[in-house]
C-alpha cells in the first residue's frame, strides 16, 4: 500500500525490501527516521501543517538517496512521523548526516518567527499543563549486517526500535548506528 501522503511504499513493501536484503547476502544498511516533538507541533499549528512537515521530511529522505544512494535504494513510509530507508551499506551513514543537517537547516520554515526566537513551542500536555517543547528535530538510527547478521525482518526491526530509543534520548538532531554483535553490546555513535 502506498503513503497517500508522501506516495511512498508502505510496510508491505518495506517489510519485502527487507526479506529481499536478507536473502541477497550483501551489505546493507537500515536507516529507522522519526521526527522528535512533531506531537507538539500538531498540537500547535494543525494537522494540515503536520503533513506539509511528513511530505518535507520525505522530500529530504528522497532527495538524500537519490544524492548519495545507490541503484535499488529503497525509501518507504512506516506511518505517521516514521520513516525507513533500505541502502547499500556504502553511502548510509553519509545519507542519514545529510537528512539531519538538511532537516535542521530548513525545518523552521514550519514554525512562526517567534516560536524559532524562543526555540520551543508551548502546548498543553497529556496532563493539561502547559509546556514546552522544542523546535521539531529528527532522528536516524541506523543498523545494518556489518557486525550482525539477520535473518528475519522482525529482527532488524527489533534492533531498529531499541537503538532509536537510545538516539531519541540525546537531545537535538541525533545519527546513531548499531555496532552490536550481540542484543546486549554497547550502541557506537558514529
Amino acid at each position: 500500500c502506498i503513503s497517500a501522503l508522501t506516495g511512498l511504499p508502505g510496510n508491505v513493501q518495506i517489510e519485502n525490501e527487507l526479506k529481499r536484503r536478507i536473502s541477497s547476502r550483501s551489505q546493507y544498511a537500515v536507516l529507522y527516521m522519526d521526527l522528535d516533538n512533531f506531537k507538539a507541533y500538531n498540537d500547535k499549528y494543525g494537522y494540515m501543517n503536520g503533513d506539509e512537515v511528513i511530505k518535507f521530511t520525505s522530500d529530504i529522505i528522497q532527495d538524500a538517496v537519490q544524492k548519495y544512494g545507490t541503484k535499488g535504494d529503497f525509501v518507504g513510509h512506516v506511518g505517521g512521523d516514521d520513516f525507513v530507508a533500505i541502502l547499500d551499506m556504502e553511502n548510509a551513514r553519509k545519507i542519514g548526516r545529510y537528512i539531519i543537517k538538511k532537516f535542521d537547516k530548513e525545518i523552521s520554515q514550519y514554525y512562526t518567527e517567534e516560536d524559532i526566537k524562543k526555540g520551543y513551542v508551548k502546548v498543553l500536555n497529556r496532563k493539561g499543563k502547559l509546556e514546552k517543547y522544542a523546535i521539531m528535530t529528527i532522528t536516524v538510527a541506523m543498523i545494518s549486517n556489518k557486525y550482525k547478521k539477520y535473518s528475519t525482518p522482525l529482527e532488524i526491526g527489533e534492533d531498529g526500535a531499541s537503538v532509536k530509543k537510545k538516539a531519541k534520548a540525546v537531545e537535538g538532531s541525533t545519527f546513531l548506528e548499531d555496532k552490536r554483535k550481540t542484543k546486549t553490546g554497547n550502541i557506537a555513535e558514529k
